[in-house]
């Protein structure tokens, strides 16, 4: 039997959902590891789940990271500065895999692995399976990242989402691949020959099916399984904020996730100003690497606290539009925004727009005092709030049908990846 190794490169979104399947291919029989930055290996050690840390941390390289997302919302200048983080980490990374990664393993990965996946499916005959939790596949439309905003199919739209889109967000592990390559004394391949080559993996969408619908166009491997969800996570039972939101009942959940804030202290501080305009009291959620923020009157101050408790027991949500956040929030069933730094995100806010579960999403550039007031009104006691509500809950009601973790093991299972 193969042992199922999870490379999850990157923050806690990317890391939570690798755990989960772990733990239901574990739950079934099989043998699974996870290889993850230190600062989260405890996530699949708490569940049971073997986890090696990959040494280099991202608090660590948190100023790497903040740099390149202040340039989000240029795709090509970010991904430059987000490369520059690679190639700062790839020599710790690429020992590491090549040590815990065995012949006949089958190794899953998001994108910033899938270059050095392929490399050692080539010096180790491992089989590599990509997942994405976005819409990175190409297509012609409509549900592509990054492509000009059409619900018409378009070849100039397929012809970006290949070769921009696709090859360029592959590119960010480059570094990584070159140098398991080097390690393995593989030949050298080029970007171009990576896409192609990625293209044929089986790929798993780790999202539901109501925020990215499969398109025809996708590869023929392809499946969109649901979000991958643990049930049960340690801290989220919080007493003394289950009290706040009990005593502030519409209070609306505000966070960035992994998207880093040059200045955490002055992002809080646009937030209060924000929710005094609008009347209202906000949940905010600081990222893993700031440093510690005292709550006001108006806005209460958070860590780590569970979405799927946390959320539900909110007015709404606004949130930068990540794929794990967007797919809790949906599976609240409250009316939700996205305030959008770039890459996925926009796509994101588009859909829930057209989804119906709140306005229009913000881009990150205009976030002013005034703007945030105003989408924090709109959600809270707008014109649109009944329909915001009621279209929310309805879609809350379709997403408890699903279950990522299980449909992903299923179409593991049935590929015969795990035989």
């Amino acid at each position: 039997m193969p042992r199922v190794v999870f490379l999850a490169i990157g923050s806690r979104g990317d890391v939570v959902p690798m755990v989960a399947l772990a733990k239901e291919l574990s739950a079934r029989g099989h043998d699974t590891l996870v290889l993850a930055h230190p600062e989260y290996t405890h996530i699949a050690r708490n569940h049971g789940i073997p986890c090696v840390s990959l040494e280099a941390g991202l608090v660590e390289h948190a100023g790497d990271q903040r740099r390149a997302q202040a340039l989000v919302s240029n795709p090509f200048t970010a991904a430059i500065a987000l490369q520059g983080w690679q190639w700062r980490i790839a020599e710790t990374l690429a020992p590491i895999l090549i040590e815990h990664i065995r012949r006949a393993d089958v190794l899953i990965t998001g994108v910033v692995g899938v270059a050095a996946a392929l490399a050692l499916s080539e010096g180790r005959d491992c089989t590599p399976v990509h997942v994405t939790f976005s819409a990175t596949l190409p297509t012609a439309g409509p549900m592509a990242m990054m492509s000009p905003l059409t619900n018409k199919p378009s070849r100039l739209v397929k012809f970006w989402t290949r070769h921009g889109v696709w090859t360029g967000s592959l590119s960010l592990g480059r570094p990584l691949g070159r140098a398991v390559r080097r390690r393995l004394r593989l030949p050298w391949r080029s970007p171009w020959a990576v896409a192609r080559r990625a293209l044929d993996m089986p790929a798993m969408v780790a999202a539901s099916p109501i925020l990215l619908p499969p398109q025809a166009d996708w590869p023929i491997n392809t499946v969109v399984t649901g979000a991958w969800e643990l049930s049960e996570v340690s801290g989220s039972a919080d007493e003394s904020l289950a009290q706040w939101l009990r005593e502030h009942p519409d209070s609306v959940y505000l966070g960035f996730g992994s998207m880093l804030s040059r200045d955490p202290a002055k992002d809080l501080q646009l937030i209060d100003d924000a929710a005094r305009t609008a009347g209202v009291t906000v949940v905010h959620r600081l990222d893993d690497s700031a440093p510690p923020l005292e709550s006001t009157p108006r806005v209460r101050v958070v860590r780590d606290v569970h979405h799927h408790w946390l959320f539900p027991r909110c007015g709404a949500v606004v949130h930068h539009g990540g794929a794990g956040t967007t797919n809790a929030a949906l599976a609240a069933g409250v009316p939700s925004a996205i305030i959008a730094h770039g890459f996925d995100q926009p796509l994101h806010g588009r859909r829930l727009y057209e989804l119906g579960v709140g306005p229009e999403p913000l881009n990150r550039r205009r976030l002013t005092v005034d703007t945030l007031a105003e989408l924090l009104g709109e959600l809270v006691r707008g014109p649109d709030r009944d329909v915001y509500v009621a279209r929310a809950a309805a879609v809350g009601r379709a997403m408890s049908q699903e279950d990522g973790t299980v449909a992903a093991a299923d179409w593991l299972e049935a590929q015969g990846l795990l035989a």
